[in-house]
């Protein structure tokens, strides 16, 4: 029997290759059932990152039977992609935060800016019954 000296690349473990399941065999039966993981999608959507900043980092393929379809779904690390978007926004917490408060702030602003429109409104239209009445 051929000896095995792959290690998995979360844990540093030695590989059980016996079982192939639908991963690749660069991580352990253990490490995958962690939820140590973010899709491409959602590194890029909670992450604010782009497919250049994801290129060179670690990543195995999944198969989804989602909606009874079958299609390889790209996991990355988390920690790695948190790393990357530390290094690009400086602290990813606080520049999310940051968005929020700017999105907060613009519908505010827009908020307000239709109600003066509405008062606005109504004070013309009040003007024009006056203005109709006399």
């Amino acid at each position: 029997m051929e000896q095995n000296n792959k290690l998995c690349y979360i844990c540093e473990n030695e590989l059980n290759l016996k079982r192939h399941t639908d991963t690749d065999t660069q991580i352990c039966l253990d490490c995958r059932r962690k939820d140590l993981y973010v899709s491409e999608t959602k590194a890029k959507k909670e992450y604010y990152l782009k497919d250049e900043d994801l290129i060179g980092l670690f990543t195995f393929n999944v198969n989804s039977h989602t909606y009874g379809k079958k299609q390889l779904i790209t996991l990355y690390v988390e920690k790695e992609v948190r790393s990357v978007a530390n290094k690009k926004y400086g602290d990813i917490d606080k520049y999310k935060q940051d968005r929020e408060d700017l999105k907060k702030k613009k519908r505010e602003n827009r908020e307000k800016k239709q109600n003066l429109d509405s008062k606005k409104r109504d004070n013309e239209v009040k003007s024009i019954f006056k203005k109709l009445q006399s």
